[in-house]
């Protein structure tokens, strides 16, 4: 009996209905709000349109600042774990991905900041969507005026600091980065030839109030596929087998 039960209990433990064990399937899924990219930096774009980031966060000590309130990342020192000292410079990065949202590698420092900075994408989808603030000093000229005749006899210049709001479209076919202005979004959605009609019948005001939800639309009605990994549970065949 007790040689019967051990028979039993290896056949539970072989047979095809034990534990399922973990496996990995590639897949293509929409790109959209919800889908989450593989956490990591990304040294290409081709690397982050293949959702195959070059490093991920456990393979690298470095240095990451990031605030949700303005959707911007700074990234300090950049070392490879195990590699005696390797380290990457985050000038030559194209992005990274926090939290599976991807940050796009700003070509310049916004508001002089001493470290090299990423726009999260607020917008992922067939035209992706970021924008960040900066500062510009702007010389305003102001008169100088006779304390004795109260006229002007020459005038100066007053250094005022204004901010500045960019928003930028990026192509997920190809990584193209455009201002998001109303002649960039229309030759970006020549395929969409209802849609382009529509913007071309748009008032002044309506660019200003319903261009974004355009976006929206686009993005809806022109989906776009990205690359996953995906676990999934695959059965041991049976010791009979």
């Amino acid at each position: 009996m007790k040689k019967l039960n051990a028979y039993l209990i290896l056949f539970l433990l072989l047979g095809p209905w034990s534990n399922p064990l973990s496996a990995q399937r590639d897949t293509l899924v929409e790109l959209g709000k919800n889908f989450l990219f593989e956490d990591g930096i990304y040294l290409s774009f081709e690397s982050f349109r293949t959702n195959r980031p070059d490093f991920t966060w456990k393979e690298l000590s470095a240095d990451v600042y990031t605030n949700p309130q303005t959707f911007l990342t700074q990234l300090g020192r950049v070392n490879v774990r195990d590699s005696a000292g390797f380290s990457i410079h985050p000038d030559s990065l194209w992005g990274l991905s926090l939290g599976g949202i991807p940050y796009v590698r700003l070509a310049h420092r916004p508001f002089n900041k001493p470290m090299s900075v990423f726009a999260g994408l607020q917008l992922r989808g067939n035209i992706c969507y970021f924008s960040f603030e900066d500062e510009s000093v702007r010389k305003i000229p102001m008169p100088v005026y006779n304390p004795l005749t109260g006229k002007p006899y020459k005038v100066g210049f007053v250094e005022r600091v204004q901010k500045l709001i960019y928003e930028k479209l990026m192509r997920f076919e190809d990584g193209s980065i455009v201002d998001f202005t109303l002649e960039n979004f229309k030759e970006w959605i020549k395929d969409d030839e209802k849609l382009l009609n529509t913007v071309n019948d748009f008032t002044q005001q309506e660019v200003i109030d319903k261009l974004f939800k355009c976006l929206l639309i686009y993005d809806d009605r022109n989906i776009v596929k990205i690359r996953t990994t995906i676990e999934e549970p695959s059965k041991k065949r049976s010791s009979r087998q």
